[in-house]
């Protein structure tokens, strides 16, 4: 399924192609932790990526987000120029929220989680 007219390839769940046991290497992929380390030592479960949480981003061409994510806000991938690729296969997203793409002009295909129900134009 391709959404939009820059061609890119929305992968649906149940849709071949829509596997993630690719793993992303070297430094123009970004593989989000399910968890991280906060200053002072204790951990804490990503379940969000807040607006522009990739705008300085500029060289990353594929990101794989955890299943532990529950919401990507607006603009989270904003002006990512040279990104690819974006897995949120396994995460629990239900909507993608307005311009969460924006000129992100490389973007070729988005693997969807069964979770989501919206797709916000924008």
């Amino acid at each position: 399924m391709y959404y939009g007219e820059s061609k890119t390839e929305i992968v649906e769940p149940d849709e071949p192609g829509g596997d993630t046991d690719e793993e992303p290497g070297g430094d123009d992929s970004g593989k989000v932790p399910a968890t991280v380390t906060l200053e002072d030592g204790s951990n804490a479960v990503v379940t969000a990526v807040e607006a522009n949480a990739f705008a300085a981003a500029k060289e990353v061409k594929k990101i794989v987000l955890p299943a532990t994510v529950e919401t990507v806000d607006a603009e989270a991938f904003k002006g990512c120029k040279k990104l690819q690729t974006v897995d949120l296969s396994t995460t629990k997203v239900e909507t993608i929220e307005k311009y969460t793409f924006a000129n992100c002009k490389a973007l070729k295909t988005v693997k969807l989680p069964g979770t989501l129900t919206e797709i916000k134009s924008g």
